[in-house]
């Protein structure tokens, strides 16, 4: 029987409700709460049969944190899934912000590197002097690391234009984009009505 207000089962919640106490947004998550969060949602998504939307919708919801903030730490977790790497991102002195980890996971910076040769690249970093000086490894370092392009973030660089082209050539962003639209619920009754008017039209 699922709860009328997340459509989290009782056991679902129970999973997540560590995830509850930890701030999601900014940089500052550490690599453990991504870790466990992501793989809840794998096995929330692998074992309960609606759809994978609905349910990272859902849990985004229960957690207080975006569907692509959900779905991006599930992709951390799957790339993540030797022990082995898994203890070098959190028991290490060096830590490794979330920007990281989804540089190294969800190759978001468009790195030519693949999935192997990230990781090596973060390996490196985290042996180095200037990590262990410094305690961290900067997005910077990493995207410099593995020859990364960064995604314009400022509204004076994105056109209409770039937005289409990324939407026409990227699924992650395509998905990024949807997820937005679908956690904001105003948004989502603006194009409810439009699609009335068109029909009446």
């Amino acid at each position: 029987m699922h709860h009328v207000e997340t459509g989290l089962t009782k056991k679902q919640q129970t999973d997540l409700r560590p995830s509850r106490y930890v701030c999601w947004t900014g940089d500052g998550l550490h690599a453990t709460d991504v870790l466990h969060l992501g793989d809840h949602v794998s096995r929330i998504t692998a074992e309960d049969p609606r759809p994978e939307h609905t349910l990272i919708n859902a849990i985004a919801h229960y957690i207080d944190a975006t569907p692509t903030k959900v779905r991006t730490c599930a992709h951390i977790a799957a790339f993540l899934s030797s022990t082995r790497m898994r203890e070098a991102v959190t028991g290490n002195d060096v830590v490794i912000c979330f920007t990281v980890l989804r540089q190294l996971a969800c190759n978001h910076d468009r790195s030519p590197l693949n999935g192997h040769q990230r990781w090596r690249a973060l390996e490196r970093l985290m042996n180095s002097r200037t990590a262990q000086a410094t305690g961290r490894v900067t997005s910077t370092a990493y995207r410099k690391a593995i020859h990364g392009h960064p995604i314009p973030n400022s509204t004076r660089t994105v056109t209409p234009g770039h937005i289409s082209l990324l939407i026409s050539r990227h699924e992650e962003f395509r998905q990024a984009a949807m997820d937005a639209i679908n956690s904001k619920p105003e948004w989502v009754r603006e194009q409810a009505t439009r699609r009335r008017r068109t029909f009446r039209l």
